[in-house]
């Protein structure tokens, strides 16, 4: 029976058309309130799904970065160690290289030294064998002459021309 009461203050509202119009502006206020706070659970509920996905979307951003700076570190460490590769293997054939070029170097040096000492041996040779040669031809001279002397004489002495030396 406790119905009674409700349709008896039903009656009174609908009896009196100013506490009518007030229980409708009440339930419109409330209506409203349950309207905005409804608005407001939503909104918040849209801001926490936001905001994890927000958080979602930074954690995925963040890990992806990672992976990205890792694998990136990876390739820079590769290629400062195929950099190092290239060094010592350029370094080592350059040494190669330039152990051969000093090896021929040494080599046309002592050769060049051999040469000066066959060129010095020679050219002392060659001064004395010139001076062999000078002398060897003033005796040679000396002898035509003193041959052509006793020619002259002895051509002299057969057409009596010249005094006897006797």
């Amino acid at each position: 029976m406790p119905r009674k009461p409700a349709q008896k203050q039903a009656q009174k509202q609908d009896s009196d058309p100013f506490s009518a119009s007030q229980a409708s502006s009440q339930s419109d206020d409330f209506a409203h309130e349950l309207i905005a706070a409804v608005e407001e659970k939503i909104r918040a509920k849209n801001s926490q799904k936001r905001k994890g996905t927000e958080r979602k979307f930074l954690c995925t951003l963040e890990s992806d970065l990672e992976n990205s700076m890792n694998a990136s570190k990876g390739v820079v460490k590769k290629l400062e160690l195929r950099r190092t590769q290239v060094l010592e293997r350029f370094a080592l054939e350059y040494a190669i290289q330039d152990d051969a070029i000093r090896k021929v170097r040494v080599q046309m040096m002592e050769e060049h030294r051999s040469l000066v000492g066959i060129l010095s041996q020679e050219r002392v040779e060659t001064a004395s064998f010139m001076q062999e040669i000078e002398s060897m031809q003033t005796r040679a001279l000396a002898k035509i002459a003193r041959g052509c002397q006793e020619d002259h004489e002895a051509a002299l002495r057969f057409l009596d021309l010249a005094p006897d030396p006797n």
